[in-house]
Parts: structure tokens; sequence; C-alpha cells
């Protein structure tokens, strides 16, 4: 008989980007040369199955400090707030966001489970 994993130590990561500021303009409207303004910012969430463990989040934008949140401190914001030109997750964006948020989130939380084995499938788009 198989032993069954608790849905409290099946976790998650996924990665959705979404455009902002798109707007959709018929193509006579628009000027020459003028490009329709698309600003792209893309999370990385991460959980457990049972919804107990909520890792927080990483936001990459494509400027470091976006003119309406300089009031605000980064160490302050609900999401860990990092930049890329393209507002992309990049390798070493994803490694930092994994080692120093994600590892230590699930190492707190676990230590009297046994290791557990994590697999990261890689998609087309990343």
């Amino acid at each position: 008989m198989k032993k069954e994993t608790p849905h409290s130590n099946i976790l998650k990561i996924d990665e959705t980007g979404f455009f902002f500021k798109v707007t959709f303009l018929k193509k006579k409207t628009l000027h020459q040369g003028s490009n329709a303004a698309k600003d792209r910012i893309t999370r990385l969430v991460g959980s457990n199955t049972s919804g107990d463990l909520k890792v927080k989040p990483l936001a990459v934008y494509h400027v470091e400090t976006p003119r309406a949140m300089k009031v605000y401190p980064k160490p302050h914001l609900p999401v860990i707030w990092r930049s890329n030109k393209k507002g992309w997750i990049t390798g070493t964006v994803f490694q930092d966001w994994f080692t120093s948020c994600f590892f230590t989130a699930i190492r707190l939380r676990t230590l009297k489970i046994k290791p557990c084995l994590s697999l990261i499938m890689p998609r087309p788009s990343n």
C-alpha cells in the first residue's frame, strides 16, 4: 500500500505576467512613429496545496522604483520587488528569490519533516 503525501507537503510555484496601461486603439488613430503603451509586470507566487503556507510573492517590473512607489520603502512592501529591463523573471532573479525567500520559508516550516524532492520543470516561455 502506498503512503499518500499530505497536502501541506505539496508545493506549487507559478509565474504570471500581465500588461497594464495597454491601449486598444485602431491603427488609424495612432500617429506616425508612436506606439501604444505596454507596461508589463511579472509575478511569481508559491504556496502549498492546503493553503496554510504562502510564500512572499516576487514582482518584477522594468523600473527599479516607479514614481508612485517612491514614498514606500521596499522592505515594507507585501512583495519582493525586483527590476529587469523587460520585466521578465530571469534565472538570477529566480535563483535569488528561491534561495532567499522560498527555501527559507520551507525550511522554517519543515524542520521536523524529512527532506523533500523539488522538481522545477521549465516551460517554453521561460
